[in-house]
This record gives structure tokens, C-alpha cells and sequence, in this order.
């Protein structure tokens, strides 16, 4: 498999990965929300920005990057 085709098939399961979860916060607030995906925030929308991520349980927390 060449690595263009590996790179094009990651980068498409990422943003199908960020619609599924973006999706769910649209339907939460019940209106259209605008998303930048290079940011991976809403813009302009603090409260959709609460919902990108929640804490985490204590021995599964993730780490800073």
C-alpha cells in the first residue's frame, strides 16, 4: 500500500470521527453549529466548546499535548 493511500484513509476516518462528534452537540443545543477543524473547536460558541471534551475518570485521564 503506498503512503499517500494510508495518509488519504487516516485523514478520512479523523473527520468522520469528528463529525460523529460533532453531531451529537448540534443536536444537544438544537441549532446549526460551525466547526473548525483545525482548531477542533466551534467557532464563536463557547457553550458547543464545552461539550468537545469532559473529564476524564480518575486512571483514564489523557495527557496534555
Amino acid at each position: 500500500m503506498k503512503r499517500s493511500v494510508s495518509r488519504r484513509a487516516f485523514l478520512q476516518a479523523a473527520g468522520t470521527a469528528a463529525a460523529c462528534s460533532v453531531a451529537p452537540a448540534a443536536r444537544e443545543l438544537n441549532r446549526p453549529l460551525r466547526w473548525n477543524p483545525e482548531a477542533e473547536l466551534f467557532e464563536n460558541d463557547d457553550e458547543a466548546n464545552q461539550r468537545v471534551d469532559r473529564p476524564r475518570r480518575r486512571g483514564f485521564e489523557l495527557p496534555r499535548v
